[in-house]
């Protein structure tokens, strides 16, 4: 079944979009525990981690590390189901993409889906990206940032569904998403909507604050802004909102 590959980082340009090589090392890679075990990068003072509780991966506390943390789906466990609690503070601050996430979120081919939830507090930076969420299962994708998120020299979130999945929606109720680059990238090309509601702060620099993208077997794409602002600060012709919808 096919992958996505992540964004590309291009300075000042609009991301580009294609299909992988594995895009992440062995090396930087973290498994998803089998037990009520702690999945933790090491730092000091605080670590951050990542507690399996039942179908639920628990994130709190707080760590600064130049390594990714990574959470996947795995037979067992098809659906990937995330929270970060207002404690979770993670900064990686390392300069080489893409070993430069804050946090990285993957469902796997033949699994299901995928819902992450930022808590009002909670911090998520990475050096050349903050979020990455790549979904290439069966099931939705549902996203619900409430934090902030930060690409220190990048963009601050990007989200893919592939083919196979089915709708997707991201929230931010509150709380402030931005990066140098842009702010959030979205490309949906499963089934179902795509929609998009804006409640808190989202910016950008040299690129578009929100770009979305939709495929020929989506149904919609939505956006709404129900509070809040959506802008950018530095690029003359970068837009503020981008979509694109081959529906």
């Amino acid at each position: 079944m096919e992958q996505l590959q992540p964004m590309m980082y291009l300075q000042n340009r609009e991301p580009t979009f294609g299909r992988p090589l594995r895009a992440a090392s062995t090396t930087a890679r973290l498994v998803v525990p089998t037990c009520l075990s702690s999945l933790m990068v090491l730092a000091s003072p605080v670590h951050a981690a990542c507690v399996l509780e039942g179908s639920r991966q628990i994130c709190s506390g707080t760590t600064t590390t130049s390594r990714n943390l990574e959470l996947s789906s795995r037979a067992a466990q098809p659906d990937l189901v995330v929270e970060a609690d207002g404690s979770y503070l993670r900064t990686n601050s390392n300069t080489v993409f893409p070993n430069g996430y804050g946090l990285r979120l993957s469902v796997l081919p033949g699994h299901g889906r995928l819902e992450f939830t930022q808590q009002a507090g909670g911090r998520i930076s990475g050096g050349d990206m903050g979020l990455h969420v790549s979904n290439t299962g069966s099931g939705d994708s549902a996203l619900s940032l409430s934090g902030s998120v930060v690409g220190v020299r990048g963009w601050a979130a990007q989200v893919v569904g592939s083919r196979t999945t089915a709708a997707m929606r991201i929230a931010q109720p509150e709380g402030a998403i931005g990066g140098a680059a842009g702010g959030v990238a979205v490309t949906h090309s499963g089934r179902g909507n795509l929609d998009v509601v804006s409640g808190g702060r989202i910016t950008s620099g040299t690129a578009s604050a929100l770009l979305l993208n939709s495929g020929s077997t989506t149904d919609n794409l939505r956006v709404q802004q129900s509070g809040g602002s959506v802008f950018h600060s530095d690029s003359p012709v970068a837009d503020v909102l981008k979509t694109t919808h081959d529906g």
